[in-house]
């Protein structure tokens, strides 16, 4: 069974969003393996787009670092391919096959350097609305522990 990682700019700031991270996380990894990671988000004081360029490289060089050469890896986009949970449970069954670590990528508020939309093409959404990563995490938690419920037989709805 394949590793589901979850790497994100930084740990939620609001306890709020955190303890609904905790919460999702639990019941997600009662049922797969699943590990939330992060890269840490560049902060820049001036926001020309040369100082933008700059801290989106920095990020993405710590992305890569943290990567390996058999990681299925997707970057959470709103630019990305948006599937119900039906859809994407046809996927997650895929992924669990996976010989490498499932790795979900939440960008930070500038989002993605060119250079790893080119080296990752699979762009996934959670709605074509831009949201705060913090917000983004929390749903698409809550997603895997749906996947996760269906995948284990039990009812989707309650």
């Amino acid at each position: 069974m394949s590793k589901f990682v979850i790497l994100a700019p930084s740990a939620c700031s609001k306890k709020e969003m955190e303890s609904l991270c905790q919460y999702f996380l639990k019941l997600t990894r009662a049922q797969v393996p699943l590990e939330r990671l992060y890269f840490g988000e560049e902060k820049i004081r001036k926001t020309s787009e040369a100082d933008i360029e700059i801290a989106l490289s920095k990020e993405a060089q710590r992305i890569e670092a943290q990567l390996k050469p058999d990681d299925l890896v997707f970057l959470m986009s709103e630019h990305g391919r948006c599937e119900s949970t039906q859809a994407l449970f046809g996927q997650f069954e895929q992924w669990l096959r996976h010989p490498g670590r499932v790795v979900f990528i939440l960008g930070s508020a500038r989002g993605w350097h060119p250079s790893l939309k080119t080296a990752h093409r699979r762009l996934l959404s959670l709605s074509p609305m831009t949201t705060q990563h913090e917000l983004a995490l929390v749903i698409w938690l809550e997603q895997l522990y749906r996947l996760t419920t269906l995948w284990s037989g039990k009812r989707y709805h309650y």
